[in-house]
């Protein structure tokens, strides 16, 4: 039998594997949320770190940390609690540039996207593009040509811009000729909600007013947007119009409700009674307004998360000042302190957030009163004023404000021939283009790698054509 010293010495080496599997266990948690030893002032400390998780579009970046070069892109570096500089940097692209701001046992993320310093452009049109109209979706553009060499050509097209298709020249879909009776150039083209049909619009001066502005409608076409319509033979849609207008709001209703169900309460209230020109992000995530009033927003309006952006925060608001909301992270920084405006489309507010009805949607208005619950962009409207209102629901581009580049952290504005792309918190403004090109049309590909403009490169003998903008 083993002696009682044997057994003695087993449990000493029990106990003590034990314990160093406990203590192994602790110091790799610690280790694992960041804890490093710290040599300082001669003394060895157990301090804690934070994660700082370098990401980028695209990849494999520098990385500088108060202009230190200590990595590239992707890579995640543990780092004492502090502010730092950090700088991500790529040869041929304009670099990024952030004061992160490090907590102990947290992860902050870069999240960079880098644009070409010298972006190419190529022509997507060749013949002219007149009153370009992306559809809601963001898939597909409307345009008009007018200076075809064959005259037969001239008209009405939809070209889709997922970048795939871009890539293949797929050539434009022909939707409404010209006829002797319509000039499409002088139209007004508007995509109904679902993307799916165009509505084309012909105006004329109010004969007892001095104005070329179109004040009135002459003839409406409601068409689909993949087919060849002859305009020759479509049935005039104006007496429809309060019909196709309230489908329409009904539809724009549901999207907006889809939207706004996921905010706190507050935020709802504040968006639908308490400001102007709401566009939410392509993810839902993030909101940009213009606040009406001056007030506040509470604190905490969702649990906190441990860790988000450390870019300074504004919640005091301010009449005409523009800000993006952050659902996720429940914050709000200030964009701009003045509005923008546009002298042809109303400001955007949403739609009173009433129940949505149920009803016979083959019934008309005449045997069926329940459309008439969905006038609120019609009422005290014109038609066309409900049609310039139903345009300015779809995008900023119409309302003259910060359109949402796809990614739903960054921004595109236009100014002084310059389009910047900027970060939803104001920071990283980023010239993407400066030269010739109409401030009235800026829009992105739907995954952003491309932005189409309208310019003739300043040949002033030439028309206006649409043309991409290569981002990658």
């Amino acid at each position: 039998m083993p002696s009682a010293k044997l057994k003695n010495h087993r449990r000493f080496i029990t106990l003590a594997v034990f314990i160093f599997l406990i203590i192994g266990t602790i110091i790799i948690s610690y280790f694992a949320r960041g804890y490093r030893i710290n040599p300082k002032q001669g003394l060895t400390r157990f301090q804690g770190t934070g994660l700082l998780s370098a990401t980028s579009y695209p990849k494999s970046a520098q990385v500088y940390i108060d202009d230190k070069l200590v990595t590239a892109t992707e890579d995640t570096l543990n780092l004492p609690p502090g502010e730092y500089s950090v700088r991500i940097f790529k040869e041929g692209f304009l670099p990024w540039n952030k004061k992160a701001i490090i907590k102990a046992e947290l992860v902050t993320s870069t999240d960079a996207r880098l644009f070409p310093a010298a972006p190419s452009l190529s022509a997507l049109t060749y013949s002219g593009a007149y009153n370009p109209t992306p559809s809601p979706d963001g898939k597909k553009i409307a345009y008009v040509t007018s200076n075809s060499d064959d005259p037969t050509k001239n008209g009405l097209y939809v070209i889709d811009i997922d970048n795939s298709i871009l890539n293949l020249n797929r050539t434009p879909t022909l939707i409404a000729a010209n006829t002797d009776r319509h000039d499409l150039k002088q139209a007004i083209i508007t995509w109904s909600p679902d993307s799916k049909n165009l509505l084309i619009a012909f105006t004329t001066p109010q004969e007892d007013e001095d104005t070329d502005t179109p004040t009135q409608l002459s003839s409406t076409y409601l068409v689909d947007s993949g087919t060849l319509t002859n305009l020759y033979t479509a049935p005039d849609a104006t007496i429809r119009l309060p019909v196709i207008f309230s489908d329409w709001e009904q539809e724009i209703l549901r999207n907006q409700q889809a939207l706004l169900k996921n905010l706190p309460e507050f935020m709802v209230n504040l968006l639908t009674q308490s400001a102007k020109d709401v566009y939410f992000s392509p993810n839902g995530e993030k909101v940009l307004y213009t606040s009406t009033v001056d007030t506040t927003i509470p604190d905490q309006l969702i649990s906190p998360l441990a860790s988000i952006n450390s870019t300074p925060q504004t919640r005091e608001l301010k009449v005409d000042h523009q800000y993006i909301y952050d659902l996720k992270e429940d914050t709000n920084y200030l964009i701009s302190d003045s509005a923008s405006t546009s002298d042809l489309y109303p400001a955007k507010t949403l739609l009173s957030l009433t129940p949505l009805l149920e009803f016979d949607t083959s019934a008309t208005t005449s045997s069926n009163n329940q459309y008439l619950n969905y006038n609120q962009l019609q009422k005290d409207r014109t038609p066309l004023e409900t049609i310039l209102a139903i345009k300015s629901q779809y995008s900023a581009l119409y309302t003259h404000n910060p359109q949402w580049y796809p990614t739903s952290r960054h921004l595109i504005t236009t100014k002084d021939n310059k389009i910047t792309i900027f970060e939803y918190d104001a920071l990283n403004p980023t010239t993407v283009y400066s030269g010739p090109f109409d401030p009235n049309f800026v829009f992105p590909s739907p995954n952003g790698d491309k932005l189409l403009i309208l310019t003739n490169l300043n040949q002033d003998d030439q028309p206006l054509n649409l043309y991409t903008l290569d981002l990658k």
